[in-house]
């Protein structure tokens, strides 16, 4: 009996949630090597999602899905990192987006890896990239309270959003 009680509140709260319309603070990262053509459909009523990447053209070269161009307007860019090394390519936002994330957890090694300084140093990168678009600043993994990703460091960036 417990189980089909169980059973019953899931199946009750699947059916709220796919009836209910998405708050424009849902969101969805989309993991690369998991992607799979058809994922967007299932997620019901989200207002936007990202894939830890600038542009589409990763997740449908890696995929082999081409998105559906319902679901493009939702796409969050974000700029994940910096390494002198990388092509331009990699940094490349298209201009029908209105939003770009900055370095991903960049105080995380196996993330962005970057100092607060080398974060601060290469943000030009993100707002050059932004071009007058809204920027989020980067989000930083956990570190304790009043973790500001430049903190200590000189600098005048433009951030709209710290997350």
């Amino acid at each position: 009996m417990a189980f089909a009680n169980g059973a019953y509140i899931i199946l009750l709260t699947s059916l709220v949630l796919s009836t209910t319309d998405g708050s424009v603070k849902k969101g969805y990262g989309i993991d690369l090597m998991a992607f799979k053509c058809g994922d967007l459909d299932a997620l019901a009523n989200i207002s936007w999602w990202y894939n830890w990447d600038a542009n589409l053209k990763q997740i449908e070269e890696k995929s082999g899905c081409k998105i559906d161009e319902k679901y493009v307007p939702l796409f969050v860019p974000i700029i994940w990192g910096y390494n002198p090394s990388w092509s331009p390519d990699r940094y490349s936002v298209d201009d029908r987006y209105d939003i770009v994330l900055g370095f991903n957890e960049p105080n995380h090694k196996s993330q962005s890896n970057l100092t607060a300084q080398e974060a601060a140093d290469a943000w030009y990168i993100v707002e050059q990239e932004a071009d007058n678009k809204k920027i989020a600043s980067p989000a930083a993994a956990r570190c304790g309270s009043g973790c500001h990703i430049f903190a200590g460091t000189q600098t005048d960036h433009l951030v709209e959003w710290v997350i």
